[in-house]
């Protein structure tokens, strides 16, 4: 199974990310807003293919 979480850094994003980390599921996309720091987190330990985030924050996700 795959899924995208839109939302990721926010409380029902991480709350479906807990559930993902049990059950195994595959997350091909996250999308997020502001929290870059919590969303390079999670790019590492799930390796979406596609990430999203607030334009304004797009250096600091680059770096």
């Amino acid at each position: 199974m795959k899924i995208t979480i839109l939302g990721s850094t926010g409380s029902i994003g991480t709350q479906t990310l807990d559930v993902v980390r049990w059950c195994g599921i595959d997350v091909v996309a996250l999308a997020a807003g502001k929290n870059i720091d919590l969303l390079l987190e999670q790019i590492k330990e799930f390796k979406p293919k596609l990430v999203s985030c607030d334009a304004s924050k797009l250096d600091d996700l680059k770096a």
